[in-house]
């Protein structure tokens, strides 16, 4: 094996405005048990293809190319394997048709976050057409959810670049466990 390298991380800047259209389904899938479903091996095509499409994924963003996130969001090597647990490439296909330029298993799942964008009103508000945008993506999954039997709500959200921020005052947080 290769010795241990330590992780290393870059914030990429986000060109333009974002929105996310989250699916959030009714059910938990604790990371532990979304971990256990994935092989301890992968085959260098999966490899190859998962880096292709990190680069362009970090491409899209640092450029405001977010056309390309519907290639950039394909995954070869998680994603196969928790869609089994429920219909994630419905949903996924669903927030495509409904115009998002992207969508993916957030983390381990189980929400599903589409992304689409480039409805700035000049100020740096999402304007009408992307507000619109974003309900349609929403509706479209929802739809999709629906046909396949999954119970779970839309939650529509700007992308901020300096994410989650926790107030001074709370000691503990439950989501970070």
């Amino acid at each position: 094996p290769a010795p241990a390298m330590p992780w290393l991380a870059q914030r990429v800047p986000i060109a333009g405005d974002v929105t996310a259209v989250l699916f959030i389904p009714d059910f938990e899938l604790p990371t532990k048990e979304a971990r256990a479903l994935l092989a301890d091996e992968i085959p260098r095509a999966d490899a190859v293809h998962n880096i292709s499409r990190a680069a362009m994924l970090v491409h899209a963003f640092s450029s405001g190319r977010l056309d390309l996130l519907r290639w950039g969001s394909q995954d070869a090597l998680h994603q196969p394997q928790r869609g089994t647990l429920f219909p994630l490439f419905p949903l996924i296909n669903g927030a495509l048709q409904g115009g998002a330029h992207g969508a993916w298993l957030s983390g381990a799942g189980p929400t599903v976050c589409a992304l689409l964008g480039g409805h700035e009103d000049g100020g740096g508000d999402v304007d009408a057409v992307g507000r619109f945008a974003a309900e349609e993506v929403a509706e479209s999954m929802r739809a999709v959810a629906a046909a396949e039997g999954v119970q779970g709500r839309i939650a529509i959200v700007p992308v901020v670049e300096g994410g989650v921020e926790l107030d001074d005052e709370d000691d503990h947080d439950p989501l970070f466990d």
